[in-house]
This record gives C-alpha cells, sequence and structure tokens, in this order.
C-alpha cells in the first residue's frame, strides 16, 4: 500500500495532509497540553531531514514524511493550547475585534481575537457579551473587565464597566456589508430584506428570533448560511466576467481566487465559505497549471488549512464540522438519490434535492449531539424550498447589484425577490407550526453508531448502483 502512495504526487499530498488532520482529530479528544509544542516541532523537524537524506527510497521517505506531519499537527494544537486558557485573576483585558457586534436575545455579542491579559500572556479567544450595542467595529483596539475570567471551555466574559477603545478607522468589509445592508433594506422589506442578506452573504442579525426558530425546527438553517453554492456563483459569475473583459487563463484565475478571498471575507469567514473558498482556490490554480483537479484532495487540503489556524475549531466550532460533514453528505449521496428522484421532471431540481437530502443524513448525527434537535419535517420542507433558493438568490443579487446604480433599476426584481421569499417563509413557518421538531440530544457513542448506518447505507447504494450499470 505505502509503494503504490509513494508513487503518486497526488496521494502523497492526500497521505500528508490526512495524517495531519487525524493528529488534530486525536488531540481534539484530550485538550490538555501533552508536551511543550517545541519537542513535537523538533521531532517533525527531524523526521523531515530524515526523510530528505532517503528521499531515493520512497516508501521510506513517505513514512518519514507520515510522521512528520503527524508531530507538526501535535506540535500545532500544544502551541494553541499553551496560550488558549490563559486568564487574568483581575478579569482585565485588552485585544483586538475580530467580527462585527451580533445580538442573540438581550445581550450583544462580540467575538474577539488576539486576546492579552495584562501579564503579557494571551487567550486564543473569548466571547464578550454586553447589555447595549458597544460601537466597536472589526479591526479596532479595545480593553475590558469581566464579571469573573473566562476559560477554554467557557469563554464568555460578561463585560462590567466602561470600555476604553481606540477606533483604528472604518474597515473595508465592515462598510460593504454596511452598504449591502442598506440596499437590501431599501429595496425590499423585513423581514425578507434580512431572509436575502443571510441567503447572500449569511448576514441574519436582522431575522426576529420565532422566524429563527422556525427555520432551526425545520432543520433548514442552512439556508440562512452563506455556502459553497454561494462561492460557486461568485466564482462562475467571475468567470463570465473576467472573459468578457479578456483576461487570459491565468490572470483571470487570480482574479478569480482574489474576488473569492474578498467573498468570504464578507460573508464574515464562516466555515463553510472558507472551506468552499479554499477548494474552490485550489480548482481555479489547478485549471491555470493545467493540472487535474482532486476533490478529495482540495477537501483534505480545506481541513488542513483551516486547522491549522484553529486546531480547536475541529471540537469547538460545530459550524466547521457540519460544513465537512454535509460536503462529504453530498458527495457520498448525491448520485445515488438522484437515480431514485427520475420521477421528478427537472434535472437540475433532482440534483439539488438528492445534494440536499445527502446532507441531511450525514450532518443529522452532529445536529442531534450538537443542539439536540431531531426535525421530521426536514426532508419534507427541503423538498419544498430547494426549488425557491437559487431563484432567490439569482433575483436577489439581480436586485442589489441594479440597486446600486439606481433604486428604480432594482424595484422589478425586488418585487419577485420577495415573493420569493415570502413564499419560502410561508412554508418554513407553516411547516414548523404543523409539524413541531421534538428534542432528541445524543451521546458521541450514539453520533458513532449513526454514522456506522450511514456508511453502510452509503456502500448498499454504491453497490446497488454497480450492479445497475
Amino acid at each position: 500500500m505505502f509503494a503504490r502512495i509513494a508513487a503518486s504526487s497526488s496521494k502523497i499530498l492526500l497521505a500528508l495532509l490526512s495524517v495531519f488532520v487525524s493528529g488534530i482529530f486525536l488531540h481534539a479528544w484530550d485538550e490538555r497540553v501533552w508536551l511543550p509544542w517545541f519537542v513535537w516541532g523538533i521531532g517533525g523537524v527531524v523526521c523531515s531531514v530524515f526523510a530528505f537524506f532517503v528521499r531515493r527510497r520512497p516508501t521510506a521517505r513517505l513514512l518519514f514524511c507520515i510522521v512528520a506531519a503527524f508531530l507538526f499537527a501535535l506540535a500545532r494544537y500544544d502551541a494553541v493550547l499553551a496560550t488558549h486558557g490563559a486568564v487574568s485573576p483581575s478579569g482585565a483585558y485588552n485585544g483586538v475585534v475580530a467580527a462585527e457586534p451580533r445580538r442573540k436575545g438581550l445581550s450583544v455579542i462580540l467575538d474577539a481575537i488576539q486576546v492579552t491579559t495584562p501579564d503579557g500572556t494571551a487567550m486564543r479567544r473569548m466571547v464578550l457579551v454586553f447589555r447595549a450595542m458597544p460601537s466597536a467595529h472589526e479591526g479596532d483596539a479595545i480593553a475590558w473587565r469581566c464579571a469573573r475570567p473566562p476559560t477554554a471551555d467557557n469563554p464568555a466574559c460578561i463585560v462590567v464597566g466602561a470600555i476604553a477603545l481606540r477606533d483604528t478607522g472604518p474597515h473595508p468589509i465592515v462598510f460593504l456589508r454596511t452598504r449591502l445592508r442598506v440596499i437590501t433594506r431599501a429595496l425590499i422589506p423585513e423581514p425578507d430584506a434580512s431572509l436575502l442578506l443571510g441567503l447572500l452573504v449569511g448576514d441574519r442579525d436582522g431575522l426576529p428570533l420565532p422566524l429563527i426558530a422556525a427555520f432551526r425546527n425545520t432543520g433548514t438553517t442552512h439556508v440562512l448560511a452563506a455556502s459553497g453554492y454561494n462561492v460557486t456563483l461568485v466564482v462562475e459569475a467571475m468567470v463570465v466576467l473576467f472573459a468578457l473583459a479578456g483576461l487570459l487563463r491565468r490572470r483571470a484565475a487570480v482574479a478569480v481566487a482574489v474576488s473569492v478571498a474578498l467573498f468570504a471575507a464578507l460573508c464574515g469567514g464562516d466555515p463553510p465559505v472558507v472551506r468552499a473558498a479554499i477548494m474552490g482556490s485550489t480548482g481555479l490554480l489547478a485549471a491555470a497549471l493545467g493540472r487535474r483537479y482532486h476533490a478529495p484532495n482540495a477537501l483534505m487540503l480545506a481541513a488542513a488549512c483551516m486547522l491549522m489556524i484553529d486546531p480547536t475549531a475541529l471540537r469547538h466550532d460545530a459550524g466547521f464540522r457540519l460544513s465537512f460533514a454535509a460536503l462529504v453528505g453530498l458527495r457520498a449521496f448525491g448520485r445515488p438519490f438522484a437515480a431514485r428522484l427520475t420521477w421528478i421532471p427537472f434535472e437540475n431540481v433532482q440534483s439539488a434535492l438528492a445534494e440536499t437530502l445527502g446532507a441531511i443524513v450525514a450532518t443529522l448525527p452532529l445536529i442531534l449531539h450538537d443542539f439536540g434537535i431531531f426535525a421530521i419535517s426536514a426532508p419534507l420542507v427541503n423538498i419544498a424550498i430547494v426549488p425557491i433558493i437559487p431563484f432567490a438568490m439569482a433575483t436577489g443579487a439581480t436586485t442589489v447589484v441594479l440597486g446600486t446604480m439606481h433604486a428604480t433599476l432594482g424595484a422589478p426584481f425586488a418585487f419577485v425577490t420577495t415573493a420569493a421569499l415570502r413564499a419560502m417563509r410561508f412554508i418554513v413557518t407553516t411547516a414548523a407550526t404543523v409539524i413541531p421538531a421534538f428534542d432528541l440530544r445524543i451521546n458521541l457513542v450514539v453520533a458513532g453508531i449513526l454514522y456506522g448506518w450511514i456508511f453502510l447505507l452509503w456502500y448498499a447504494l454504491r453497490l446497488s448502483m454497480k450492479e445497475s450499470l
């Protein structure tokens, strides 16, 4: 097996990325510092040196590289844990705002990174909870005090007293998001405007809580978060635009990759968008270099890059886990389910519905474990709204683009978009009222058993498709 892997550069890359992600996964089960991070790092460097000296022996080189990738994963996790849990007994901190404030119930949430305590130690992440909207924006430097010191397991800080703020000036991404909100809400009434913002860029701060609960209880909250579908639309639009502009293939690929990165930033760096942006950029790079695009390699590259930045996301970020599980589900079950939906007249609708159902199946154990919500209406509601989503996104994006030129130009498309969004809201709210969700939280053991059955389902569908050919 090692000889076959060592003979292919693509398989070598996939093996190393998989080992790195596996090392992060292993350490996520026990978030105590195992060893000082530099010990793992030195071991990884030594294995890399050995791999260089045995480079003429492919199998030995691969084995040393695999061990090095695993040790570097442990080093990265322990390096983060060494600073992640640092707290200040006095409750005083300073740091840099990482995202715009968002409302949650009666509180205002502010995610912060690069948090520094008075003694100079650092904390990876902290969530500030206010009772009134602060004037801070992304990129601002602030100082605050907590009612009680937060911990790695509970990073929430109830802010007390006044906040010292140093405004670093307007952030371009904040300006674009604010401008997008203004244009959208000027053309489309609420709550449909906020629903459209959720569909386009994952901005759902303006949605009323009962509507968010209706989406949650019908298993359709994924439509309120920007995803790989959004990135696909951006890539397709940019490819057409740059082709019309006459850009050469390599320059166009770079321009599209930059556009995708800007879109990911506009969406607030949500895990599904970041994952799709990395995978999309990998595909663009492969096309520009004349290389073959390999989806498993791109998926593992996205996971490794995101876990390199924040290895704790695997355990503490539900959005990260759901994003990758959904993608694996739609890839694994998309074709088998589509083969059984031939009674649907339109092929595009068949494909979209099959992929949506595949994502539902693959994410169900995670949803039950993380949120404890069993939405039995999810398949039916997703079937009903799948045809509406791309139409609403296309007309909504057209509304926003034309609305930036003049409100009159965007008005006709705004009318059509509003009708589509209201139809979606009607379906979701009616289903949430008629078919309520159940509280059903499961532990990791049950989740593992469910994934075992899901794997058997995939294997059976795969065998049946082979037999039908």
